[in-house]
């Protein structure tokens, strides 16, 4: 059985100036004709910091758990409110509503015969990799059965031994063994919460230390299904989720480009990617 997990949804009026805010301090960034690489450098945390501000919010409402909307304010933005309104000329406010994963998110329990499955599509936690890195085609198919289907968005999870952080957003559709679980988003949820979101939500630290934390088993510890379910997330509007999917799928793609970076150079990005990540997704309670 599962429960709570809670998220937030402002209005489209604040959707709009959310994104107003950050497509004009991205509009800053990528005008860097004549700057010096230290004023580049500058301008990179500027924008960084402004993202970090107007992404991170904090409930003052005071309502229950169970109440359907919640107002919420910017946690530690007042500071810097003043500078990003001269900037676009814009005055920020939040109001969002809450939900639980539960209503969100369905663990798969649809079947599929392993005998329609071959080496891509068929998912066992021996071929998702470790440290969020996907999975491999698998070396090994059962000889006969049934597994649990997957689709294209789902988020695939390894259940066996969590703090390797095995995690994969499917590209297909295929068929996972019961140590993988199977995240797969409601209909009525699909226009308002994008998976590639949900992805990186479940892809942060704080997921994954949370997920340790109430892991059962010495040996071979599980994550608890039920306790995953109870782990609370914040969703922003639409407009806000794809400006934060977009920033981290380019520093997603400037990890992976090997070709571009030294080993320190791909270390610092990765680095930068887990940090932002983490600063990305704190909508804190």
């Amino acid at each position: 059985m599962v429960r709570n997990i809670k998220l937030p949804i402002p209005n489209k009026k604040i959707q709009n100036k959310v994104v107003e805010v950050l497509d004009k301090f991205q509009d800053l960034l990528s005008d860097t004709q004549g700057l010096l690489p230290e004023e580049i450098e500058e301008r990179q945390k500027q924008y960084e910091y402004y993202r970090e501000k107007l992404l991170t919010f904090e409930d003052s409402s005071g309502s229950t758990p169970h109440a359907a909307s919640r107002k919420i304010t910017l946690r530690s933005y007042f500071a810097t409110l003043k500078q990003a309104c001269d900037i676009v000329g814009i005055r920020f406010i939040y109001n969002v509503s809450d939900f639980l994963l539960k209503d969100i998110t369905n663990y798969s329990n649809e079947k599929i015969n392993v005998n329609d499955l071959n080496n891509s599509n068929y998912v066992g936690v021996d071929n998702l990799l470790k440290d969020k890195c996907g999975k491999v085609d698998s070396s090994y198919l059962p000889p006969e059965g049934k597994v649990n289907i997957f689709r294209e968005n789902d988020v695939l999870l390894g259940n066996i031994r969590p703090y390797l952080r095995k995690i994969w957003l499917s590209d297909r559709f295929g068929g996972a063994n019961g140590d993988v679980l199977i995240f797969v988003i409601k209909d009525d949820w699909k226009n308002n919460i994008l998976p590639k979101y949900l992805y990186q939500v479940l892809s942060s630290e704080k997921f994954f230390d949370y997920n340790i934390n109430f892991s059962k088993g010495a040996k071979m510890p599980r994550g608890d299904k039920k306790k995953i379910m109870e782990y609370k997330i914040l969703v922003p509007p639409m407009e806000v989720q794809e400006k934060v999917v977009s920033i981290l799928d380019k520093f997603d793609r400037l990890v992976n480009d090997i070709k571009e970076g030294l080993p320190k150079e791909i270390e610092l990005r990765q680095k930068q990617y887990e940090y932002y990540r983490e600063r990305l997704l704190n909508f804190p309670k």
